[in-house]
């Protein structure tokens, strides 16, 4: 795969001529230089998904009964939970289970989940929480991620009395910020620190405004500024720094009952009895079902102090937006709207970003004579990349699978099979049977979102051997009348992709096989006049099958 990526893709594609002399000589007389095969295409109504700098073609995961789909309105820029999406939006589609119990489609909701922001969202139920009457979806997408944090972590670790505590900033990430904004407007006082490098930051800065702010590797300064706030020692602490002599400073002088919230760094090596210690995590919190339960229990009038400004941009401006983020305050929020994208917007195609999803989930994937063992190894390489219903053709359908040579192909199917919602299967369709092949496509129940065109017969003799129009005709309407036979029943045009597979023989031909090579020359030539259509001249596979003379037989042949 990483090959692929990085040493095939990246090769210029020429257009070569040969030229063979009187001597059987072979030379390429030119060379041109063909354009790249594009690597964007334009958005139209294409679900996408980003990141930091780029948008690419997503598709959803199949929709599970306890699982909704939002349309996304907003999705945050200034996330509390790094790798995830803080998004609000409109639901449009619920699972079985969800329907019965809440009836959520047409309503607004807010969601936080692991991975990429996407236009469009498809989670568990339990990701998402309605959004009350008084905020807008701007509002919520922007307060989600603090409020989570709010309700999961500060709330549950509240004192029961005494409101003296410490904040240690750490490098002032936006759910410090946050921490302070919450304890600040629920009349805490508070002693903050920061790490001594970051300074120079916009957190720090905001920080900065404050009076005192300490260094937290001045253990004296702080310390005595604890011990003179709260004599009796400090109700709750909240450590965002990752220096572990920070921790263990902060047990001395934390009171009997108090509370250390560690986040993102191991809790203390010595405790003190009657201490109470949270750890958390924000990766592992961010995946725990009932992050947005309790959100409610955030008061307005201090959810309301949690934000300074929220600014919003458009998907084309994604780079621009990330770096006001990056800049802002932390108090301050960038979201993105999602509602109007631009339908010529360029996005990244599917499956070009290692680690994306190249075919689609919901749609079927029909590799015509691929029951062998090319067939078979794309049918692999598809489920690996996101494919979950596919259709292999063949004359014989399954019963090519009682040939001992066809052991490895079947066992390859029963395993492909195995796999969660994986669907496989294998039709007796004859390529050059229209009425079949018209309805294997028009029974599939799913949109056909590619085709292989993949089926081959060999009846090698030397050309002054073929001494009637069936020893051309066995081997040459295979691949032409075939095709032919596959446009009637398949428009090229509604397909993502039809692929049509050549032999590098076509290059310089190959003894005994001049109707085959004829056949593979015609099929590249009319792949150049079909839409969405490429053929690839297939190299010499080892332990390939092809039908040679009405049996299936392997070959280290071109296939």
């Amino acid at each position: 795969h990483e090959f692929i990526f990085e040493q095939l893709i990246p090769l210029k594609l020429v257009n070569a001529e040969l030229k063979v002399d009187e001597l059987g000589s072979i030379s390429v007389p030119r060379i041109i230089e063909a354009p790249a095969y594009p690597n964007t295409e334009p958005r139209g109504s294409k679900i996408v998904q980003f990141d930091d700098t780029r948008v690419w073609r997503h598709y959803l995961p199949a929709l599970l009964a306890d699982d909704v789909e939002v349309a996304v309105s907003f999705a945050s820029v200034s996330p509390i939970f790094p790798g995830c999406s803080e998004f609000s939006g409109v639901v449009t589609a619920a699972g079985e289970n969800v329907v019965e119990e809440d009836r959520l489609i047409g309503k607004r909701v807010v969601g936080i989940v692991p991975g990429h922001s996407g236009n469009v969202i498809t989670c568990p139920r339990s990701r998402v929480s309605i959004i009350p009457g008084d905020l807008s979806l701007t509002s919520a997408a922007a307060l989600i991620g603090r409020l989570a944090f709010i309700s999961s972590v500060v709330l549950k670790a509240l004192p029961s009395r005494g409101r003296r505590a410490i904040l240690h900033a750490g490098s002032c990430s936006a759910a410090a910020f946050t921490t302070y904004s919450y304890l600040k407007a629920a009349r805490f006082e508070i002693l903050v620190t920061t790490s001594a490098n970051v300074h120079d930051s916009r957190g720090a800065q905001e920080f900065l405004s404050l009076i005192p702010l300490h260094a937290s590797n001045d253990h004296r300064s702080w310390v005595a500024a604890a011990r003179e706030l709260a004599p009796e020692g400090i109700d709750l602490v909240v450590n965002f720094d990752t220096d572990p002599s920070v921790g263990a400073e902060t047990t001395q002088i934390l009171a009997a009952g108090g509370t250390l919230v560690q986040v993102g760094a191991d809790l203390p090596s010595r405790l003190r009895r009657g201490q109470q210690y949270v750890s958390v995590d924000l990766a592992i919190l961010a995946e725990v079902g009932s992050l947005l339960r309790g959100l409610e229990d955030v008061p307005p009038e201090i959810r309301d102090s949690l934000l300074s400004g929220v600014e919003c941009y458009d998907l084309g401006q994604l780079s621009v937006a990330h770096e006001k983020a990056l800049s802002n305050s932390p108090n301050d929020v960038v979201l993105l709207g999602l509602e109007r994208i631009d339908p010529e917007f360029p996005i990244i195609r599917a499956g070009m970003i290692s680690g994306t999803v190249t075919f689609n989930p919901h749609a079927s994937y029909v590799l015509i004579g691929g029951v062998g063992g090319l067939g078979i190894c794309l049918a692999s390489f598809m489920v690996e990349r996101g494919a979950r219903y596919i259709v292999l053709t063949s004359r014989s359908g399954t019963k090519a699978f009682e040939d001992v040579n066809f052991t490895r192909e079947k066992r390859m199917v029963h395993y492909l099979r195995g796999l969660p919602g994986v669907t496989i299967d294998i039709a007796a369709v004859d390529c050059l049977d229209a009425t079949r092949t018209k309805d294997l496509f028009s029974n599939l129940g799913r949109p056909v979102a590619g085709v292989f065109f993949l089926p081959v017969r060999l009846h090698d003799q030397l050309f002054v051997n073929l001494k009637t129009e069936e020893d051309w005709k066995i081997v040459y309407d295979v691949k032409i009348k075939g095709l032919q036979t596959l446009l009637e029943a398949v428009d090229p045009a509604s397909l993502d992709f039809l692929v049509l597979t050549s032999t590098t023989s076509i290059l310089s031909g190959n003894a005994g096989q001049a109707n085959y090579t004829a056949a593979q020359y015609q099929i590249a030539l009319m792949a150049d006049e079909l839409p969405n259509t490429v053929c690839i001249a297939v190299p010499p596979v080892r332990c390939s099958s092809a039908q040679h003379d009405g049996s299936y037989q392997y070959s280290k042949r071109c296939v």
